[in-house]
């Protein structure tokens, strides 16, 4: 019992530590880190901070939003020690800034859990009509779970209003264009057991559209936490 005590001691203050030395553009909220949800580019990626602060918020789950920069070509990545983005993981530029940024942003993780049974990242993509999700450590019967449960809390939510009815498409379930490999090979997924990467479509992000669909997130993250 006193080793555990005494462990318990040393990761609160290693913890405590790493949140006071965390940058002014890096934004942690405590809570029950088991699972984590973040948003890296809440800078550019309209109203994903306003989304994982409130499904913060809602569930009590830890989270991290980043304050970063607006331009697609010059952002960090956060994710990956390398900035810009739509290119081959070969072909993006890693940069001190980008490399002290993504230590920054891994020591936030590992600050809060250093293994979460869950990490998921909610980005913005103007480029896709459905939301698409990138997944390490999920079966097919996982993501067809995760899907099935998205749509009973969609229909739900949406029934009655003008709202669109976004669909969701899910590794390995199904095929989607932004895999989020970068971040899985030389990023920060690369050591996390289980990963959802979130990429919401504009319009869903959009007000008042971006109410009805972080309330249904927040239950889709609730309860997928527990599966």
């Amino acid at each position: 019992m006193k080793l555990n005590v005494k462990h318990s001691a040393v990761f609160l203050f290693v913890a405590l530590f790493l949140l006071a030395a965390t940058p002014s553009w890096l934004h942690i909220r405590a809570g029950n880190s088991s699972t984590i949800v973040s948003a890296p580019h809440s800078g550019s990626d309209l109203n994903t901070g306003y989304i994982v602060e409130q499904i913060a918020k809602q569930t009590g789950f830890a989270s991290i939003v980043v304050e970063n920069g607006r331009n697609m070509r010059t952002r960090w990545n956060v994710n990956r020690p390398t900035v810009g983005g739509g290119q081959t993981c070969d072909s993006e530029r890693r940069t001190s800034s980008a490399e002290e940024a993504f230590n920054a942003y891994r020591s936030a993780v590992l600050s809060l859990n250093p293994n979460p049974a869950l990490f998921i990242e909610i980005h913005g993509e103007s480029g896709v009509s459905v939301i698409e999700a990138a997944t390490k450590g999920f079966s097919r019967d996982d993501a067809s779970k995760i899907k099935q449960l998205y749509t009973e809390l969609r229909d739900k939510r949406l029934r009655g209003t003008n709202f669109f009815a976004y669909d969701l498409l899910i590794e390995p379930l199904d095929s989607i264009r932004l895999t989020a490999s970068c971040a899985k090979t030389i990023g920060l997924f690369a050591s996390l057991p289980k990963v959802l990467h979130m990429e919401l479509p504009r319009g869903m992000r959009d007000p008042p559209t971006v109410e009805p669909y972080t309330q249904i997130l927040a239950e889709l993250i609730q309860k997928a936490a527990i599966q």
